[in-house]
């Protein structure tokens, strides 16, 4: 790794390039990589970032309980822009892309905004969608599968400090999947690659969603060093598999269809000097 700072196009340049091997206790290769990236800041402080990673083929050890199987050599390629930090608005943006373990591809899209227009206010939001073909799960003892899915996550904080001792915080996270099965395969008895399984009559979809969502409102009030005033309420949801469903459903269900939903009053208080 280097870190250079006497440049004449960047205030600073972090360049890293890295090599990665992992073997298991079966002394196989369950993890191998030659890793390049960098990291600049301009002089107007906005900063740009980008990466270049390849995989070798490897033994795969973790998805299945069963047995291992060989996995595909791989690559990924993505970058990233931010404007300066230290200013009221601040934007960035990001677009990744990576091969699947036994082919498909992955792409993902990310945008963050931070509007800080004084400081005893900051509102933060993230948004992050992945489109997946050829994602690889697991489903039971040798049986794996492979979906084309997308995948929503937005994000938002908020935060006001009403005084130097009185702050009111908001934070919320939906994290939105709707996956559909694409092809069945199965690890071979002696291990390997893994082998296509055509669908069987009767065979029923193995297609699922995921909405999941948390939702906190957080009022703090410092009484004194060591001592304060907490008003929480939370909520959380995790809706049923709905494949089926638009989005924009899942996300209202999500709401609507809570599984947590708390509200604490808490009074820490120090006694003595």
């Amino acid at each position: 790794n280097r870190n250079n700072s006497s440049l004449k196009q960047f205030k600073s340049r972090y360049t890293g390039f890295n090599l990665v091997q992992k073997y298991n206790t079966d002394h196989r290769s369950t993890g191998t990589g030659i890793f390049f990236s960098q990291d600049m800041e301009f002089f107007n402080n906005n900063s740009m970032y980008y990466q270049l990673r390849y995989f070798p083929e490897k033994w795969e050890d973790r998805e299945s309980e069963e047995a291992d199987f060989r996995v595909e050599d791989r690559w990924q390629i993505g970058g990233r822009f931010r404007t300066d930090r230290s200013r009221k608005l601040m934007a960035g943006a990001g677009l990744f892309y990576k091969k699947e373990d036994i082919g498909g591809y992955s792409i993902d899209y990310d945008l963050e905004l931070a509007w800080r227009p004084t400081d005893r206010f900051a509102l933060i939001t993230r948004m992050r969608y992945e489109d997946k073909q050829g994602w690889l799960l697991h489903y039971s003892g040798r049986k794996m599968t492979t979906f084309d899915a997308e995948n929503w996550r937005p994000e938002i904080e908020m935060d006001v400090f009403l005084s130097a001792k009185q702050q009111f915080r908001v934070t919320a996270q939906w994290a939105g999947i709707k996956a559909f099965e694409d092809r069945r395969w199965e690890i071979p008895a002696g291990d390997g690659e893994l082998q296509r399984v055509e669908f069987g009559p009767g065979d029923k979809a193995r297609d699922f969603s995921i909405s999941r969502l948390t939702f906190q409102a957080r009022y703090r009030w410092e009484i004194a060093p060591l001592s304060d005033l907490f008003v929480v309420y939370t909520r959380g949801s995790n809706v049923d598999s709905m494949p089926h469903e638009d989005f924009d459903n899942l996300l209202r269900d999500s709401w609507t269809d809570r599984l947590v939903d708390v509200f604490v009053v808490k009074l820490r208080y120090r006694m003595g000097s």
